[in-house]
C-alpha cells in the first residue's frame, strides 16, 4: 500500500512539472483567422523552417502553424529614397542583392547565420548597386542578409533559407 501511494504521488508530481511550453510564436508573411458559425479556418504564408535534416537520399524540413500568432515588422526604407530587393528565397547557389536609391549611398551588406556569425560582408557606394554572393557552400539552414547605411539613417534586413 506504501509503495502504491509513493508511486502515485510520483505520477502526480511528474505530471505537474514536465509540459509543453504554449508560448510559441509564427514568424510568416502572411496570416489570417476567419470564423463562422461553427467553423474556424486559420492559416500563415511563409512559414520559416524550425528544422532540416539534409541526408543524400531525402531532405525534410519541419515548419509548425499555431492559432495564436503575432506580426513582427522588419525595418524598412522609406520607398522614396530607395528600393532594395535580395533573392531568390529560398536559394541555393546563389544570392544576389540588388539596390536603387534616389541619391548616392554609401553602407555595407553583410550575410550572418542564425547564430549571428558574420559570414560574409562588403561596403557599397552608388544609385545602383547589384551584388552577388556564391552560397553553394553554406550548409541548409536560416540565414539574414543586413543592409546598413554609412549615415546611420536606416538598417533593412532580410531573412532568408538556404536549401540544397
Amino acid at each position: 500500500m506504501k509503495i502504491k501511494l509513493v508511486f502515485l504521488l510520483y505520477i502526480s508530481f511528474c505530471s505537474l512539472t514536465i509540459g509543453q511550453n504554449n508560448d510559441l510564436q509564427v514568424i510568416s508573411s502572411a496570416a489570417k483567422s476567419d470564423k463562422a458559425d461553427n467553423l474556424s479556418l486559420e492559416w500563415t504564408l511563409g512559414e520559416m523552417v524550425v528544422d532540416f535534416l539534409d541526408v543524400s537520399a531525402f531532405s525534410i524540413s519541419q515548419g509548425f502553424h499555431q492559432s495564436s500568432y503575432q506580426i513582427v515588422v522588419v525595418k524598412s526604407i522609406p520607398e522614396e529614397s530607395g528600393v532594395i530587393t535580395v533573392f531568390p528565397n529560398p536559394f541555393s547557389d546563389e544570392l544576389i542583392v540588388n539596390m536603387t536609391f534616389a541619391d548616392i549611398e554609401n553602407g555595407d551588406i553583410e550575410l550572418l547565420d542564425i547564430k549571428g556569425t558574420s559570414l560574409w560582408k562588403k561596403s557599397f557606394e552608388g544609385r545602383e548597386v547589384v551584388d552577388k554572393f556564391a552560397a553553394s557552400a553554406l550548409p541548409s539552414g536560416s540565414y539574414l542578409v543586413l543592409v546598413s547605411f554609412d549615415h546611420g539613417a536606416s538598417i533593412q534586413s532580410y531573412q532568408l533559407l538556404k536549401t540544397q
